[in-house]
């Protein structure tokens, strides 16, 4: 429904978003999601910068 009438969706509350991948890109999706979700936020990056 969201790609149809993504303004009469509303949120999906936490973590909403899917993906979908190819089988043949799994094991990189899974490595792609793990390093993004392990990184730090934009406010901890901005505390080691200032130090």
């Amino acid at each position: 429904m969201g790609t149809v009438a993504p303004w009469r969706v509303s949120s999906g509350g936490f973590n909403p978003v899917k993906v979908i991948e190819v089988n043949l890109d799994y094991e990189a999706s899974i490595k792609l999601i793990e390093e993004f979700n392990n990184s730090p936020t934009q406010e901890e990056a901005n505390e080691w910068q200032e130090d």
